[in-house]
């Protein structure tokens, strides 16, 4: 089983934690700031607490995470207990500090694949001899049917709102501009915006194919076949536009398709919420913890133990980065309502106090989401953000010169291009959730 400290660095820790009396500690207080979900599938049911010690801290020793969050359980434990003993015990404390740091230092390693089709079939195998196996089938059985139609809505939905931020981040730009160039080089403007409908028909076209593992009649499915409706008409529209070169009525479709991603990716965001809210993982971690500790096939064991580990990533990712990418969906509902005012700036001191509140809200965002962003990342935030300052003030006391457009766009941009990183992120952990649940679907 892959581990994260070797085997003589966890003896060290168990006789340390022993010696300093931590058996006996409140298993709250050491696993503080651990997910409960998580905390169901370390904890073990052993006859004593020495044992109970041991089985625990072999658990989070084989939590090896491959993202971001690699190793955080085992450091946190770890930490918690250099807390305990700080008081009365600093040599002991600085000995559990030290092993924290150590583990918080390893990096993330290659991703091992994922073993629910061995756990299921080693399941079904041990379950008619084994009354505990049994009895954890049969509760995956009753639950994992609604699990996993969770998990692929969530995955779906997932799809769905990255398909609009695509169109938000990567069409609707170039379209405008080439808008801008209309009647100066109206033949390098017809070729601009030829190439971005051909990639929202390529993006519309592909959103009824996100949603074909859904049910026919699944509600979600019928959104997004609605969404794609309204981006397939108004596509059909630009390009018999674009044939008869008729930019007032171009500009008119893109602002409808620019309505439309307005409209549907926070919706889409919030099924996301909604079905990620709605996931009983721990149920499903529990029983594998069952079978890890109690089948009596040494193969199973292993699986079953190796897959409570990957689900327990899973589950830590997914309330890492689920919270997470709800607030870039805010600040990105609170950037849609800047660009409009700022659009309309021009029309005097009614638009000033808006646009200001708006910018207060989003500078507010930013901050809260700082120590997510990697320093490079939040360095060019800073600098777009401070060079549009510097020729746009704010508060705005006076209509903005037309050389801020461009800072504007630029630092708007980049918040977007970071928040597409967390898509990306979220968007892997979702594949990872439902390529799991949709095996143990099949128990």
């Amino acid at each position: 089983m892959e581990t994260l400290l070797d085997q003589s660095d966890l003896d060290e820790i168990y006789q340390g934690a022993l010696d300093a009396g931590l058996a006996l500690a409140a298993r709250d207080a050491l696993f503080m700031g651990i997910d409960n979900a998580v905390r169901s599938m370390i904890y073990s049911r052993a006859d004593t607490p020495a044992d109970a010690l041991k089985i625990e801290l072999g658990r989070l020793n084989s939590y090896v995470n491959h993202t971001e969050t690699n190793g955080y359980h085992f450091a946190v434990w770890l930490k918690n207990a250099a807390d305990r003993l700080d008081a009365n015990r600093p040599p002991e404390a600085q000995f559990f500090r030290n092993m924290a740091a150590k583990v918080a230092a390893i990096p993330p390693r290659p991703p091992r694949p994922i073993t629910a089709v061995s756990v299921i079939d080693g399941a079904r195998a041990e379950e008619q001899s084994n009354q505990k196996v049994k009895v954890a089938v049969e509760v995956l059985r009753g639950s994992m049917p609604g699990i996993g139609t969770r998990a692929t809505n969530l995955l779906v939905s997932k799809r769905v709102h990255d398909a609009l931020h695509h169109i938000q981040l990567n069409i609707l730009p170039l379209w405008n501009k080439a808008l801008g160039v209309a009647e100066s080089d109206p033949g390098l403007a017809e070729g601009l915006i030829a190439a971005q409908l051909r990639q929202l028909a390529d993006k519309t076209d592909a959103l009824p194919r996100e949603c074909s593992i859904l049910q026919p009649n699944e509600p979600l499915r019928l959104e997004a076949q609605a969404t794609s409706d309204r981006l397939a008409h108004d596509c059909q529209a630009a390009e018999a536009a674009l044939a008869g070169k008729d930019t007032a009525t171009l500009r008119s479709v893109m602002e409808r398709v620019a309505d439309t991603v307005k409209g549907d990716m926070p919706l889409y965001a919030e099924r996301m919420e909604n079905y990620r809210g709605g996931l009983d993982l721990a149920l499903v971690g529990m029983q594998l913890t069952v079978m890890a500790e109690d089948a009596t096939n040494a193969a199973l064991r292993d699986d079953a133990g190796r897959l409570a580990s990957k689900l327990g990533e899973i589950v830590q990712d997914l309330n890492v980065i689920g919270p997470r990418h709800s607030q870039w969906q805010r600040l990105d509902e609170r950037l849609v309502s800047t660009e409009r005012l700022f659009g309309f700036l021009m029309f005097g001191p009614a638009i000033y106090s808006a646009f200001n509140l708006e910018w207060d809200a989003v500078d507010r965002a930013i901050a809260s989401l700082s120590a997510s962003l990697p320093p490079d990342r939040f360095d060019r935030v800073t600098t777009l953000r401070d060079g549009f300052l510097a020729v746009c003030p704010v508060p705005v006391t006076i209509g903005p010169p037309a050389t801020a457009a461009e800072p504007f766009a630029s630092f708007v941009t980049e918040l977007r291009t970071v928040f597409q990183r967390v898509d990306s992120r979220l968007l892997d952990i979702c594949n990872q959730l439902r390529e799991v649940t949709s095996q143990l679907a099949q128990l």
